[in-house]
């Protein structure tokens, strides 16, 4: 069985201190139509959720990866 390889493996986020202390993880979704047998690359976007899960949207953050 192969493993995923998520490029980019890093990402940087840049904000006030109060606002980046909200942040628990970054997660990729990606839908797939179908189940994979070989090698497929997806693109998904990168989304910033609290300790709860909620999507965290706050202009003052940013991301560089």
């Amino acid at each position: 069985k192969e493993s995923e390889i998520i490029t980019p493996d890093k990402i940087t986020i840049r904000g006030p201190t109060n606002d980046l202390q909200k942040v628990a993880h970054a997660i990729v979704s990606v839908d797939l139509d179908q189940s994979l047998t070989s090698t497929a690359n997806a693109a998904g976007e990168i989304v910033l959720k609290d300790s709860d899960g909620n999507v965290i949207e706050n202009e003052h953050i940013t991301m560089d990866y």
